[in-house]
Parts: structure tokens; sequence; C-alpha cells
């Protein structure tokens, strides 16, 4: 009589020689889970890192426009207007301390996600009379209108992965602002 054995049982059988099949293929899947899990706990530590230099890049660009809107609103409608230097760097300051959660100082408020105090490496306003043809800024940008240039940097705390990819990231945002809403009546 011929027997016919399926493949499940054959396999499986207690007649069949053991092999060590089975704990080459679970020490290899083990490590491929270990190295999916390490690329994805880096993944979402940079995301979170993008998502912070997203969160400094909209406070520095507020309080550029605050500092923009520190003189007189009416001109600003008109084309171009001089701004007061000590007066947009002083509106610069305190809108970034507000955007920031910053103390007057600028270190960060209680716990925070910034780990040291936040340095304005460059301030500079340029005003209608500084602007040349050709004006550029320290990092290259070209100038046309009354803005105002910043380069702010800190360091910031990087959640997972602390050995790999270090325990803090030191972010530097550079931003031009300036106000290109002009209300020309003729």
């Amino acid at each position: 009589m011929l027997r016919i054995r399926s493949w499940f049982t054959d396999r499986w059988h207690p007649c069949r020689k053991n092999t060590n099949r089975g704990s080459v293929i679970l020490i290899s899947g083990s490590m491929i889970a270990v190295i999916i899990t390490l690329i994805c706990i880096a993944f979402i530590s940079l995301r979170y890192l993008y998502s912070v230099k997203r969160v400094g890049d909209i406070a520095v660009v507020a309080a550029g426009l605050a500092a923009l809107r520190s003189e007189s609103t009416e001109d600003l409608a008109y084309g171009e207007y001089t701004l007061s230097k000590p007066a947009a760097i002083a509106a610069f300051k305190s809108s970034l301390q507000e955007n920031l959660k910053l103390d007057s100082s600028l270190y960060p408020l209680s716990n925070h996600y910034i780990t040291t105090p936040v340095t304005i490496e460059e301030i500079s306003v340029y005003n209608p009379e500084d602007i040349t043809s050709g004006l550029t800024c320290s990092c290259g940008t070209a100038i046309r209108r009354t803005s105002i240039h910043v380069v702010i940097s800190y360091r910031v705390r990087i959640p997972g992965l602390h050995g790999l990819l270090g325990k803090e990231s030191r972010l530097r945002i550079h931003k031009d602002v300036d106000n290109h809403y002009s209300l020309n009546i003729a």
C-alpha cells in the first residue's frame, strides 16, 4: 500500500533527524528585529529634531515680524520704512523670549527641550539707507528691503539612542525676515 505523507507531518515526524536550522532562523530573526527597532528609534529621533528645528524657525520668523512691526504701522503699507535699530532688536528679543518660553537671560524655563541658553550669534537691522545693490548678509542671502538678519543657536535634548546619536544636538537657525507687503495707491 502506498502511503502519501503531507509536507507538514513529514517535516516534524518523530523519525526525522534533528537539525539546527530552527535555531539559526530564530537567531537571524531576532537580529533583524533588533536592527529594525534601532532604525525606527533613530528615525523617530531625527523627526523629533526636525520638529524642534521647525518650532525654532517659526519662533524666529514670528519674532522678526514683531520687530518689523515695532515702528509706525502706517508706513508699513506704503513700501519702504525705517526701523529704529535698538527698538527693533529689543522687540525681537522680547518676542523670541515669549515664543520659545525663555527667561530674560534667554535660558529655557522649567523642563524644556532646549538644554542651553539661546545664543543670538548675529542680529542686524537693514534700513533703506543701508541697502545697496548686491548687498548680502553674512550667510549669503541677498537683502533688497528693510529686513532683520538673525542667526541663533541652542542645544536640544535627543530622545532615544543616546549612545548612537549623542545626548544633545546643536541647532543653528538663520533667518532674514522682511515685510514684502506693499500697498501702492496710484
